[in-house]
């Protein structure tokens, strides 16, 4: 949407399409390794993402590395 109009893309993936998860899934996958290498419980499915921890503190954490790590990795 651009200045309040829709206009149709050839660059991206339908939102909730089978395409757009499994690129999530392609993506995501070196997020989950990092994850399980700190020994952090992550469940995920797509682009949704529970991550389990003992605080609040932890959760903010993780929250913050997570960013960081997501916002650093190269796009697709």
């Amino acid at each position: 949407m651009e200045k309040g109009i829709r206009r149709a893309t050839e660059e991206a993936s339908l939102q909730d399409g089978s395409l757009s998860q499994l690129l999530a899934n392609i993506y995501l996958n070196e997020y989950d390794q990092e994850m399980k290498s700190r020994g952090v419980t992550v469940i995920r499915y797509a682009d949704d993402i529970v991550v389990l921890v003992k605080s609040k503190r932890a959760a903010v954490r993780l929250l913050e590395s997570s960013r960081t790590y997501l916002e650093q990795k190269p796009k697709l």
